[in-house]
This record gives C-alpha cells, sequence and structure tokens, in this order.
C-alpha cells in the first residue's frame, strides 16, 4: 500500500442512499466488501478475522436485521455466520486457545459486530466501519 504497509490499503465505499431501505444498503455494501477482501486474500475462511464497527448501539441495532439477512448471501460452502460482540469474540478466543469447549466455537464462524466504543482495534485482520460520515 501508499504507506509501506503489507495488506491491501484502506478502502472507502460511498453510496448513494436511495431513500427505500439505508440499512439494507449498508448490509449489502458490507457483505460486498467482505466477500472482495476474502477473494484478495486467497479466499481464506473470514472466522475470526472481522470487525464490522458502528458509531453507536442505536446505529448498530438498526443494522442488525439487515446485516444478519445478507450474511446468508456469504454463507457458501456450509460455513454459517454470527455476530459476536467484542466482548464476546475475546472470550472465545481465551476458550479456544485454552482448549476449552471448542465444539461450542466451532458451531459458527463469528465476526465481530459491535460499536467503536467496544472495540480497542487490535483483535481483527479486517475491520469495517459502518455509518461513521
Amino acid at each position: 500500500n501508499h504507506q509501506g504497509l503489507p495488506g491491501p490499503p484502506v478502502r472507502s465505499i460511498i453510496f448513494e442512499d436511495d431513500k427505500k431501505d439505508l440499512m439494507s444498503q449498508y448490509a449489502v455494501k458490507i457483505v460486498d466488501a467482505l466477500k472482495k477482501t476474502s477473494k484478495e486474500i486467497h479466499n481464506i475462511s473470514l472466522d475470526g478475522l472481522v470487525a464490522i464497527l458502528c458509531p453507536n448501539i442505536e446505529f448498530l441495532d438498526k443494522l442488525r436485521p439487515s446485516l444478519e439477512t445478507s450474511l446468508d448471501c456469504l454463507s457458501g460452502c456450509g460455513e454459517r455466520y454470527r455476530l459476536v460482540s467484542a466482548e464476546t469474540s475475546n472470550s472465545l478466543l481465551n476458550l479456544q486457545d485454552d482448549g476449552s469447549n471448542c465444539a461450542t466455537a466451532e458451531k459458527f464462524n463469528w465476526i465481530v459486530f459491535d460499536t467503536i466504543e467496544n472495540f480497542s482495534g487490535l483483535e481483527s485482520f479486517i475491520v469495517v466501519c459502518a455509518g461513521m460520515d
């Protein structure tokens, strides 16, 4: 990238509100970005690598239903995704590291979905910010 750091550059996705369902538009754009990023990094599983961050809890609550529906389109090859909070993702990492309860953590591929306030930034390889305009 332009800063000499490994990895793809930061990418902005700007779209015009069609005045119908803004949250559905956000959800589709987010899933499209995740598909593209997954392909760019050789189609790896996104399990535990992604965080989708929102400006506040109100935005997050409005986006959740549309995003959960759109994630079904991402769930190819039998993979299913679950949105989890930053706190939950950290506890899942701890469960997997110490070997306990791994079966529970493996049923779904998880994506962090939380507010920017609840996220420290070191937990995810791929971060999508929604509604930060």
